[in-house]
């Protein structure tokens, strides 16, 4: 099932929802006989700051983008080698068969510099193919970069897989932490609405420890 795109239902960063979550549960600890009331327990309490804590050791984005940085610098240094190789092994062809052979033409990697990652790995795929049929037995440097070019682009299509695997998780990654924030949000809404029912005719100062600015 598709699911529509998640956002958060308040106004304040991640490390300050953590910490009021946390200042409001040792608040309404001191309060928990009044909460009682309301069928709010210690229990439940020391329950939603364990949550906090659970949410707070979930990776934040700045890590999961450093790993998704690291797979994507990976991925180029690939391709540039890939790119490298080609252009290795079309100027040896040039020189053994000419530049108007068919053999340099079925190449095909003029626009090999302006190729994205997908048509860059089909492309060495095709040149591999062309250069395994002709007659390299006049130079055997060019059996041996036919075989640099295919473990480096074998190694570059492992790196796009990676880039994106490592981009799907940081996705996931991301929406789960939405989902969690918003939850405990959420909950921390529903005790501080208690807590100024409860003080909002009898105690000013309490009352106030339940308002929450910025939300």
């Amino acid at each position: 099932m598709k699911q529509k795109n998640r956002t958060i239902n308040f106004n304040m960063s991640y490390a300050e929802l953590s910490g009021i979550c946390k200042q409001k549960a040792n608040t309404i600890m001191r309060d928990i006989a009044e909460f009682d009331r309301f069928n709010i327990t210690a229990e439940q309490i020391i329950a939603f700051k364990e949550s906090v804590n659970n949410f707070d050791d979930l990776q934040i984005d700045q890590e999961l983008l450093g790993v998704v940085t690291a797979a994507t610098s990976e991925k180029d240094e690939l391709a540039n080698k890939v790119r490298g190789k080609i252009k290795e092994l079309s100027l040896f062809i040039k020189q053994y068969f000419g530049i108007k052979s068919n053999v340099y033409q079925n190449l095909r990697i003029k626009e090999l510099s302006r190729m994205n990652d997908l048509q860059l790995h089909r492309s060495a795929n095709s040149v591999v193919r062309t250069a395994r049929f002709i007659d390299n037995s006049s130079s055997d440097a060019i059996e041996i970069i036919i075989s640099e070019i295919e473990i480096a682009n074998n190694l570059f299509d492992n790196a796009i897989e990676n880039k994106a695997i490592m981009i799907e998780k940081r996705n996931i990654a991301t929406h789960k932490r939405i989902v969690f924030a918003n939850k405990i949000y959420d909950e921390l809404i529903n005790y501080c609405e208690i807590g100024r029912v409860i003080w909002g005719e009898t105690h000013e100062a309490k009352y106030n420890d339940y308002v929450i600015y910025g939300k």
